[in-house]
C-alpha cells in the first residue's frame, strides 16, 4: 500500500539534541493508575485531511495533535488549526523554507510550544495542492498569524516507550506525534485499515495518536484522509527501531489524567445512530 507522498517527515534533519530533550521527561505515575476510559474514539469529532503531492504530513500531524488537545482542554472546542503554516514555520525552524523538502517532529513541537498553531481560517490549505511562491509564504507567515497561535501553545512532552505508556497517556488526554518508516504493513481488519507490522525501510511520514480501541489498537490520524489503526506488537516494532520519533504531548506544564467521561457521554448524545460506537 503507497500513498501520494512518503517522503515528509525528515528524520535526518531532526534536532538530535532536542528530541533527546523531548524524549527525557517520563510518564508521570498518576498516568498509571487512573482510571482510564476503556477506549477513546477521535472518529466523529476530529476532522481528517487531505495533503495531497505535498510533504505537509508532519505539518498536518502536529495540527491534529494541537486541536485534539484544545478540544479535550476545552470540553468541545472544534477549532481546526493551519496545517499549511504548521509545516511552513515548522520548515523556517528547520531551515528548509523555500521548497516542498517536508519538516521534522522537533521543528513542529519548537513550534507548538513556543508559539502555538493559528486557525485554519487564517491561512486554508491550498486548491489546488502545491507548495506555496515566495509572496504566499510571507502571507501565510504573517505577524498576526504567529500570533493568532498563541491560544493553542503545547505546554509539554514525554518520551512514549511502550505500547502501555501510549494508552496511558492517550486515556488521560494526551496525544502522540508519531515519525515512522512509511509504509507498514497494512491489512483491512473489520473494515479498518490496521497496521499489523512495521516497516524496515521506506519513505519518512508522521502521523497523529488520538485515541484507541477496545481491543488496544491505537488509531492514529492519516494526512491522506484516512484513520490507521496500529496493533499493539506492530506498534512496539516500531518503537523497537532507531529511527522512530514518538512523542506525547499535552496542553498542561505538568500533565495530569483528565477526566474524559463527558465525552463518551457527548457521543452518545450526538451520535444516537451510531451506538455501537460507544459498546
Amino acid at each position: 500500500m503507497s500513498d501520494v507522498r512518503i517522503d515528509g517527515w525528515l528524520r535526518e534533519a531532526e534536532d538530535e539534541a532536542f528530541l533527546k530533550e523531548l524524549q527525557r521527561p517520563r510518564l508521570p505515575k498518576a498516568f498509571k493508575t487512573f482510571a482510564r476510559p476503556a477506549e477513546i474514539l477521535p472518529e466523529e469529532t476530529h476532522q481528517l485531511e487531505d495533503q495531497g503531492p505535498m510533504g505537509s504530513c508532519q505539518g498536518h500531524g502536529i495540527a491534529s495533535c494541537t486541536e485534539q488537545l484544545n478540544y479535550i482542554a476545552t470540553a468541545g472546542d472544534r477549532t481546526q488549526l493551519s496545517n499549511i503554516f504548521a509545516y511552513l514555520a515548522t520548515q523556517k525552524i528547520d531551515g528548509l523554507l523555500g521548497s516542498d523538502r517536508g519538516s521534522t517532529i522537533s521543528g513542529g513541537v519548537k513550534l507548538a510550544t513556543e508559539n502555538g498553531i493559528c486557525p485554519l481560517v487564517n491561512a486554508p490549505y491550498p486548491n489546488p495542492v502545491r507548495y506555496p511562491n515566495g509572496n504566499q509564504q510571507r502571507s501565510i507567515l504573517s505577524q498576526s498569524n504567529y500570533a493568532a497561535g498563541a491560544p493553542f501553545k503545547v505546554r509539554s512532552s514525554v518520551g512514549i516507550r511502550s505500547h502501555e505508556q501510549a494508552l496511558e497517556w492517550i486515556g488521560g488526554g494526551g496525544v502522540i506525534s508519531l515519525g515512522i518508516f512509511w509504509p507498514p504493513r497494512i491489512e483491512a481488519i473489520s473494515g479498518r485499515k490496521t497496521a499489523t507490522a512495521a516497516a524496515r525501510g521506506g519513505g519518512g511520514h508522521a502521523i497523529a495518536g488520538l485515541g484507541y480501541r477496545r481491543n488496544g489498537n491505537l488509531i492514529f490520524a492519516n494526512s491522506h484522509n484516512y484513520w490507521l489503526d496500529i496493533t499493539p506488537s506492530a506498534f512496539e516494532s516500531m518503537l523497537r527501531h532507531q529511527w522512530t520519533v514518538c512523542i506525547g504531548l499535552s496542553d498542561m506544564a505538568n500533565p495530569k489524567p483528565r477526566d474524559l467521561s463527558w465525552l463518551k457521554e457527548s457521543r452518545r448524545n450526538r451520535l444516537a445512530i451510531k451506538p455501537e460506537l460507544w459498546q
